[in-house]
């Protein structure tokens, strides 16, 4: 039977791509932005009156904007400042934990290496020898977010839960990279709401749709150098 170190170092193995031999940083913030580029990835849009395509931004929320956001939608602005109007998505983080599935956890009970690679120590253009590294086994986390569609016409919130149940999850699950790393995004059960009933209101509709992110951190400062060999050159004469 496999070891369980050999199960991890494989595991590691194929699903990093080692660019610098070792395994690349994967953060909590690289899973943010990953997942916002994710989205805007299908560059989603919708048809106006006249049949044309209009793209639907996908807009960063943070928490300390999300209070006045969501009161507010008509004057939620992008990146660059930029006032947005309808239609257009916000994604907002709601929350990190550690991963619900057990099978994607943490298997080992201490906080042990396990042999991962060995680098080759360059100089001058020259292959001089090895370092080799142990790395610890990436824990394994779940990200919420909530990504909110918003329009002023019901035909947009039809076109949208096509998209998104079509195409971005058509088999309830979207897999991506982030930095070399395979995670995977869940899409929940939608929620609408809207101000259709209040005629003084600008009125809009607005459709929640709840995602999960199931990914790990790679922290580089826990990976160990635990030896090195130099190759040694013998010129006999």
């Amino acid at each position: 039977m496999p070891s369980a170190s050999k199960n991890v170092r494989d595991f590691l193995t194929v699903n990093s791509e080692n660019h610098d031999f070792l395994p690349l940083r994967l953060s909590i913030s690289d899973l943010d932005v990953g997942s916002l580029r994710f989205i805007r990835s299908f560059n989603v849009t919708v048809q106006d009156k006249s049949g044309n395509s209009v793209p639907v931004p996908v807009l960063p929320v943070h928490q300390e904007k999300w209070a006045e956001a969501k009161n507010n939608w008509a004057h939620l602005t992008d990146e660059g400042g930029k006032e947005v109007t309808m239609p257009f998505m916000a994604l907002r983080r709601s929350g990190v934990k550690q991963s619900d599935d057990p099978l994607k956890r943490s298997t080992i009970p201490v906080k042990r290496l396990f042999p991962y690679t060995k680098v080759p120590i360059i100089e001058n253009g020259q292959e001089r020898g090895y370092d080799y590294y142990d790395i610890p086994q990436a824990p394994r986390i779940d990200i919420t977010y909530e990504l909110t569609f918003v329009s002023h016409y019901l035909m947009d919130t039809n076109e949208i839960y096509k998209t998104l149940l079509a195409d971005v999850f058509n088999e309830y699950q979207g897999y991506f990279k982030i930095n070399g790393h395979y995670v995977q995004m869940t899409l929940g059960e939608a929620s609408e709401e809207g101000t259709t009933e209040d005629i003084k209101a600008d009125n809009f509709y607005k459709i929640v749709f709840p995602l999960t992110l199931h990914g790990k951190i790679v922290d580089h400062t826990k990976f160990k150098k635990i030896k090195s060999i130099t190759k040694i050159r013998v010129d006999i004469k």
